[in-house]
């Protein structure tokens, strides 16, 4: 794969320079003026909201044009305006030309569900990003827009959880305390347009090293990235370099014969590889 992706850990806006860092990186990679990046705001709640705050925040840093993925579980959405839940190839239109897809935040497991086939293979919508990064095309996204990134996605969880709780993998069976900790681990199917390794994403702001660590474990992954908040990680598909871009940094994490290694990545180190 030739393309970029651009995995942010939420809160973009804590500082003026993270958002301009990360978002300006991003509108550059997509060609700028001459860009155009399609908005998946399937994660959100309150999906056309999102979908004006994100598109008013790209224009902002210099993208071209920025189109909708109409795509919601939202049942007060559907059949409105273009909304589906079908990512079918009705959808594939929408494509033409776009550079660059950028994935809001919200609850993940929306965008799983509504990108993924049952069985878990690609719908024709997911086939056609993966052909976008095949290519020199980008696809960024923060906080559920950065933990669908890996093929394990974490879900739910914090670090007590975790370390008192068996780690779920069954989304239908998990009982959701709403966020009171301690809170089981979940994971489950992300979209895997990062190849090896997992994603976590408000990684200076929450307790989520173990619940990394765990996901590690249970996926058998040798590689996790725990993003900050206002902090966006680089990967360039072709050589795996690895860049940071905004105000905190990445917490690199490597497993190899039973040892963990830690490194902090940030802004002010180059291309890693």
């Amino acid at each position: 794969m030739n393309g970029t992706l651009l995995i942010a850990g939420g809160n973009i806006g804590a500082t003026e320079q993270g958002k301009a860092d990360i978002f300006g990186r991003f509108s550059a990679l997509c060609g700028g003026k001459r860009g155009k990046v399609m908005l998946a705001v399937c994660a959100s709640g309150e999906a056309e909201e999102s979908f004006r705050f994100n598109r008013e925040l790209l224009l902002s840093a210099g993208i071209g044009e920025v189109v909708l993925l109409p795509l919601t579980e939202d049942p007060a959405l559907l059949g409105r305006s273009g909304w589906t839940n079908h990512a079918d190839e009705a959808l594939l239109p929408l494509f033409d030309g776009v550079s660059g897809v950028w994935f809001s935040g919200g609850d993940q497991l929306h965008t799983a569900r509504l990108l993924l086939q049952p069985d878990g293979s690609d719908t024709p919508v997911l086939g056609r990003m993966r052909r976008l990064l095949s290519g020199s095309g980008v696809i960024g996204g923060s906080s559920a827009g950065a933990a669908i990134m890996s093929r394990t996605m974490i879900v739910r969880g914090d670090d007590e959880g975790t370390l008192t709780l068996p780690v779920c993998t069954d989304a239908a069976a998990y009982c959701d305390n709403g966020g009171v900790s301690p809170e089981q681990l979940l994971l489950s199917h992300g979209l895997g347009f990062l190849p090896g390794g997992i994603v976590d994403q408000h990684f200076n702001r929450r307790a989520r090293l173990q619940r990394l660590l765990a996901a590690m474990e249970d996926a058998d992954e040798n590689e996790g990235f725990g993003i900050s908040e206002d902090t966006a990680l680089e990967v360039s598909l072709s050589d795996r370099a690895l860049r940071v871009h905004g105000s905190a940094y990445v917490m690199h994490l490597t497993r190899s014969g039973g040892t963990i290694t830690i490194k902090k990545l940030t802004a002010a180190q180059h291309a890693v590889q």
